[in-house]
């Protein structure tokens, strides 16, 4: 048994990190996507900290309902930031188009990129039918906000 553990634990040292990240391209935009802190894994601390911060502005430019994850462009301009399916709030799963509120959170391990948490939908795109979060798969019609 002991020696089981000593083999396990030398393959275990022989890991690198590439062996633990997923492949990614450069033309991919989701490179640093897995080592985003999903809201389960936030400490309280780092959760009231982003709480605290600004309110950030911007548009839905894509989000997929089955891998869990979308891109939100800021209104003041920059790279889209990323969204886990974990801080979308509100009861309408959010499409492309539209506008949002959101804070930012940095990401680990360097904190030079941001992620948007706490998302919600401001103002729903016109002309696109809204699902919501529930299981039955229905789907609401939202009607068009007047501008």
């Amino acid at each position: 048994m002991s020696q089981q553990l000593s083999e396990s634990d030398e393959s275990h040292d022989s890991l690198n990190q590439s062996d633990l990240s997923p492949p990614s391209s450069p033309s991919s935009p989701v490179t640093h996507a897995a080592r985003v802190l999903s809201r389960r894994k936030r400490t309280v601390s780092e959760c009231e900290k982003i709480l605290a911060g600004p309110t950030f502005y911007g548009q839905m430019t894509s989000f997929c309902r089955e891998k869990g994850h979308g891109f939100v462009q800021p209104a003041e301009g920059g790279d889209p930031l990323f969204v886990h399916i974990s801080d979308i709030t509100g009861d309408l799963v959010p499409k492309e188009g539209d506008e949002v509120s959101f804070k930012r959170c940095p990401i680990p391990p360097k904190n030079l990129k941001f992620a948007a948490v706490h998302v919600q939908i401001v103002k729903p795109a016109s002309g696109v039918s809204h699902e919501t979060w529930d299981k039955s798969g229905r789907k609401l019609d939202v009607p068009e906000c007047a501008s």
